[in-house]
């Protein structure tokens, strides 16, 4: 069973400053905003059930999912797999779901070019 509740996850996005050393004098500075990823989504899913997880870009469904498998730790929230925590038994965890991310900004881009992966890689 996988368990979500409240689930929220924020990411500090740096100020970027103006001038020809702007990107320079923005590493030293501490000017940003908080952007919410994730705002306090909860859902259950049991045993033997299917979900589709849709929107729209910028949704934050990658993020979510990402939660679930302990690649990122939610801001607040807790998320339960099983039983367990994914943030704090990442590599039990990857036995029960396997993640693989896709896309045009993949490494792979097999989502973009509806290639195999192995194709990109190794040569057939």
């Amino acid at each position: 069973m996988i368990a979500v509740e409240n689930l929220r996850k924020e990411f500090f996005v740096p100020e970027i400053l103006p001038g020809p050393f702007g990107t320079f004098r923005s590493l030293l500075s501490r000017r940003g905003k908080t952007v919410t990823a994730v705002d306090g989504i909860s859902f259950q899913i049991a045993p033997g059930e299917f979900l589709g997880y849709i929107g729209p870009n910028g949704a934050g469904k990658s993020t979510t999912i990402k939660m679930l498998t302990g690649i990122l730790h939610p801001t607040a929230g807790l998320v339960s797999v099983l039983g367990r925590s994914p943030q704090r038994e990442r590599r039990q965890e990857r036995r029960f779901i396997p993640m693989r991310i896709t896309g045009p900004q993949s490494p792979t881009g097999a989502a973009a070019s509806g290639k195999s992966d192995r194709r990109r890689f190794w040569p057939t």
